[in-house]
């Protein structure tokens, strides 16, 4: 009988660690969600002359994701540059904290007037991550398929009015000490410009840019810097194929 007692003790224990667990798991995803309705509040507000809009958004995914979807998102920097896109659905598994997956719905419109720029880009699926540590961004990318870019006119200094691919991906990791590997892909890359179409391009890219720095959760100020010193590149592979 001491025996049953013992084993009803120890059974009692592992059911009551299994609720504490439990409680403290739902607290930490309504945390999460906490902290995602405030970024998204605060991001979504207007900065100065920018505002950056979401037409509608959910945020769901319990008990093991977040997952936010925003409807119609738009930036708009004033009558110069102003853009949307169609939905993005962004995933984050609780369980794997710093790394963040999205499907991006197009079309991408972007309109500069004082630039000339009035473009459409379309793709049948698009799908960037992301991830990030204490210290800020680790890495990002994205990949699309089908991808079909249109300017109204030449794009100023390239004079490029339109880009089609099968596909096209890249993104950047970092590789230590400071330095990020750079990768980019495309295939069957066709671009236009006012008078001809170019003939259609392959292109892989691997490289690293070295002692970047940090990037923090605001790389802009990082990589403005490595590129005002004296900026190196490792080139691990070029491939540039043409017709």
């Amino acid at each position: 009988m001491a025996r049953d007692g013992r084993r009803r003790g120890r059974g009692g224990w592992l059911i009551a660690l299994v609720v504490v667990l439990a409680l403290l798991w739902i607290g930490y995803w309504f945390l999460a969600h906490y902290a995602a309705t405030t970024a998204l509040a605060r991001l979504t507000g207007p900065h100065g002359g920018v505002q950056v809009t979401c037409g509608t958004t959910d945020i769901s995914g319990f008990p093991l994701r977040l997952d936010v979807r925003c409807d119609s998102p738009a930036y708009a920097d004033g009558p110069a540059v102003n853009a949307s896109v169609g939905t993005v659905h962004a995933s984050a598994p609780l369980y794997r904290p710093g790394s963040i997956a999205a499907d991006i719905d197009g079309p991408l419109l972007v309109n500069a007037p004082g630039q000339d720029i009035g473009l459409t880009v379309s793709w049948t699926s698009a799908r960037a991550n992301a991830s990030a540590g204490l210290g800020g961004i680790s890495g990002a990318g994205a990949a699309f398929t089908t991808f079909h870019a249109e300017n109204t006119g030449p794009l100023p200094k390239i004079g490029i009015v339109a880009a089609n691919a099968e596909s096209a991906d890249g993104g950047f990791a970092s590789a230590g000490g400071g330095s990020y590997r750079i990768t980019a892909d495309a295939s069957h890359l066709a671009l236009t410009d006012a008078s001809r179409s170019l003939p259609p391009i392959d292109f892989a890219l691997d490289a690293t840019a070295n002692q970047v720095g940090d990037l923090g959760f605001q790389p802009e100020p990082a990589i403005l810097a490595w590129l005002r010193g004296t900026p190196s590149v490792t080139l691990t592979n070029l491939r540039l194929a043409m017709a």
